[in-house]
């Protein structure tokens, strides 16, 4: 079994861990959310279950109104999550991946989950699921919606 653990990072982390199971989201093994940068290290440091790869949602700096709104007067609490958990990747020897949430619509359509069904504050965990699956999927580990669909038929 191939294990991804991924990330959707911020002032609030969710993550994910799952495997290649095709009955998605059942493959899904374990998830949550995490609260500041100190519970981020500490949770990294204790995860002690084998991973193969890691997913992180990249931070990107929108131009125009949406740039501005998001960043200024910001500490880009996200930005230093990213780096804590690339930190922990290099460290364990492990690779990563990072995809921009430009895309995270398309990437629910073809995992068949979407991240946006709650409020945002309460699915960090499904954005890193999604993450974690398109990954999956990518490199042949796992089957879209689409074609555990085909397969039901």
């Amino acid at each position: 079994m191939t294990n991804v653990l991924s990330f959707d990072p911020g002032e609030t982390t969710g993550w994910a861990y799952q495997d290649e199971r095709d009955d998605f989201p059942s493959g899904i093994i374990d998830l949550g959310q995490i609260k500041g940068l100190p519970d981020l290290i500490k949770f990294l440091e204790n995860f002690n279950r084998p991973v193969d790869h890691v997913c992180i949602e990249d931070y990107v700096v929108w131009g125009g109104s949406r740039g501005a709104k998001s960043n200024t007067g910001s500490t880009l609490e996200t930005v230093r999550a990213i780096g804590v958990i690339e930190s922990w990747c290099f460290r364990k020897g492990i690779q990563f991946t990072k995809y921009t949430s430009d895309k995270v619509t398309l990437f629910a359509k073809q995992t068949g989950l979407n991240p946006r069904a709650g409020a945002h504050k309460n699915t960090h965990w499904a954005f890193a699921a999604v993450y974690g699956r398109k990954w999956l999927q990518d490199n042949r580990n796992a089957k879209t919606s689409i074609q555990r669909a085909m397969m039901k038929k």
